[in-house]
């Protein structure tokens, strides 16, 4: 299990595919802990090797909607096994994407068998819901998967459909889109939205403009927990202490929150 350090707060990317594509052993990101998590099958072995005596970077192993085509019998087994590395923390990127990739009822057959698998090891789920959040808070509640919980990667709707995951025991991970001017529902449903149930995410992969070196994707992170700093009328200090102990805790992740005072 990673040690984390007693000195300050760090920074949690909850989401990121970096070094999975490009740049095979990017370096993690300064003061900062980031999970990478695999959305392809050829991913569940390049995945492993980027988190070796990495204690700053963690992984999520599954398969993502668009690639759900990819899923074969053989496949849980597989999964299954690689789950028991301890640097794999959750189940992911998992999900539904109507009208992209492979037909629905493949997508939520891939889900379903992956949302029992994380049932069985006991480890949250990363989520990717681009349309139809209603069928997937539907499945959730069929498959009981309030009981590992985990995290809506990019966040964008209305607070009504928010809270709605939060009661099914979600997170919701704020990136990017915060920071874009013509995102407004965002920013709107945000405040009404618990802080409590809020994470990081940048989103990043090897060659995107702005996000290619590590410390880009830090001034991504802090401008991020900075608008919601803004949002909820709190310190960048304070929300970045509530952001890490909602990553540690989404995670379980051990040691106590640390003081960052370098922020304010």
């Amino acid at each position: 299990m990673p040690c984390f350090p007693t000195s300050t707060v760090p920074l949690f990317d909850t989401h990121c595919h970096c070094g999975l594509v490009l740049n095979a052993h990017p370096p993690p990101q300064p003061g900062c802990y980031e999970l990478i998590a695999s959305v392809e099958l050829r991913h569940w072995h390049t995945l492993p090797p980027l988190l070796e005596g990495k204690s700053q970077r963690l992984g999520a192993l599954g398969l993502h909607p668009w690639f759900a085509q990819q899923w074969e019998p053989s496949c849980a087994a597989r999964l299954e096994e690689l789950l028991q590395q301890p640097e794999i923390v959750a189940v992911g990127e998992v999900g539904l994407d109507p009208g992209v990739g492979a037909a629905l009822e493949v997508q939520e057959r891939v889900l379903r068998a992956q949302i029992h698998l994380a049932l069985k090891m006991k480890k949250p789920l990363i989520l990717h819901v681009t349309k139809g959040y209603p069928r997937m808070l539907e499945i959730l509640r069929e498959e009981q998967a309030q009981q590992v919980g985990g995290v809506v990667h990019a966040f964008s709707a209305g607070a009504n459909v928010g809270n709605d995951f939060i009661r099914q025991g979600f997170h919701l991970g704020v990136g990017p889109l915060l920071l874009q001017p013509h995102a407004r529902k965002l920013p709107t449903a945000l405040c009404s939205l618990p802080l409590d149930r809020l994470v990081l995410e940048t989103d990043a992969q090897g060659g995107m403009d702005g996000y290619t070196t590590p410390t880009q994707r830090t001034k991504v992170l802090s401008a991020i927990a900075q608008r919601l700093a803004e949002i909820h009328a709190e310190t960048p200090a304070r929300i970045c202490q509530q952001l890490w102990h909602n990553s540690r805790k989404l995670f379980l992740l051990p040691e106590p929150i640390p003081q960052r005072e370098e922020l304010s």
